[in-house]
């Protein structure tokens, strides 16, 4: 069994001028996380920061309903039996889905599950990829799409 872990956001469905072949992928489990208090508007977490960096996971995490849905789907992955995919999606992908994922991605390999991860549409972000930029591979094989 195996994990897959994707974060996204659902505006991108609005933007057909800058992704016109954009469609929401499926999952076994969706996690609509915009419930969480956005970090775009914080005056040192927002437009130029992403849920890559520490800072903007802490704030994100802070929050009941981020660990609530962490803990969702870190309990789907234990139960399943078959290959699975679990997605976590905001507005646009930047700060509240990624940084769930990275937690979600944590928790799962500290329990010896394989699991994998990749932001689909972080790097479509204006201003919040400085030094992602397309087909960056991070630690443990993440990659931004």
């Amino acid at each position: 069994m195996s994990v897959k872990i994707e974060s996204w956001g659902y505006g991108w469905k609005y933007e057909k001028g800058r992704l016109p072949d954009w469609e929401e992928p499926p999952s076994d489990l969706e996690l609509d996380v915009r419930i969480i208090t956005d970090p775009w508007g914080h005056h040192l977490l927002g437009a130029t920061h992403n849920g890559l960096e520490k800072e903007v996971q802490d704030y994100v995490l802070e929050h009941a309903e981020a660990q609530a849905f962490v803990e969702e789907a870190v309990n789907f992955a234990k139960k399943a039996d078959d290959d699975i995919t679990i997605a976590f999606v905001c507005h646009w992908g930047r700060h509240r889905s990624v940084s769930c994922a990275e937690e979600t991605f944590r928790r799962l390999k500290d329990e010896g599950i394989d699991v994998t991860m990749e932001h689909l549409t972080l790097r479509y972000a204006d201003g919040c990829m400085p030094e992602y930029e397309a087909g960056y591979v991070g630690r443990e094989g993440i990659s931004v799409a």
